[in-house]
């Protein structure tokens, strides 16, 4: 399961990396499919939470600022994320 879930996270990754551009006029999923997805997803994380645990931001306070700064950095190299 975890393998499936990791590829698939990969791909959607890949896809959104590689269709964000000035042409918004490729879609690899449509916008319920994304909403499936994103569901089914979050689904999946909240029926296993010992495998996928939420760290604690306090105990975690640099993972956290990590992903901030990714953000930070994706939300300005790529501004169709917003």
């Amino acid at each position: 399961m975890k393998k499936i879930l990791v590829s698939t996270v990969i791909l959607t990754l890949f896809f959104i990396l590689t269709t964000c551009k000035d042409d918004k006029n490729l879609n690899v999923f449509t916008v319920n499919q994304d909403i499936e997805f994103g569901q089914a997803l979050a689904e999946e994380i909240a029926a296993n939470p010992s495998e996928y645990p939420v760290l604690s931001e306090t105990t975690y306070s640099v993972a956290y600022q990590h992903i901030r700064r990714m953000r930070h950095f994706h939300y300005a190299w790529y501004p169709c994320w917003r």
